[in-house]
């Protein structure tokens, strides 16, 4: 929903799209699952080299690069333009609502993805 928000309103894309990133991670963890069901493949080369590209993407993709995001949205986002710029007297209503409940929504997803 809040993508579909933010796409509409054009607000928050950039990090929408960061966030996506996240999902590098997932191909390495599905292939980790097929893997693992069959106990002779533990073994394999390509095991143990995709647990290191999964452990090294998560790692960089959900903690790192989520963590730098999150500094972004606190510290250059809407909340900086906002009271540095004075420009929240001029925003219309929707963006005063939107802006700060996608920001939430992209934090908690963030949080999610690093736990």
């Amino acid at each position: 929903l809040a993508f579909l928000v933010g796409v509409a309103t054009h607000i928050g894309t950039f990090y929408m799209a960061s966030f996506l990133l996240n999902e590098t991670s997932t191909i390495f963890y599905n292939l980790n699952y097929i893997l693992s069901v069959d106990a002779t493949r533990k073994d394999t080369l390509i095991y143990k080299i995709n647990g290191v590209l999964l452990a090294l993407t998560f790692f960089i993709f959900r903690v790192v690069f989520n963590g730098y995001n999150l500094y972004l949205m606190a510290s250059h986002s809407w909340w900086t333009l906002a009271y540095k710029n004075n420009m929240w007297n001029t925003e219309p209503l929707s963006r005063k609502i939107l802006c700060p409940s996608l920001t939430l929504l992209a934090i908690c997803h963030a949080a999610l993805n690093m736990i």
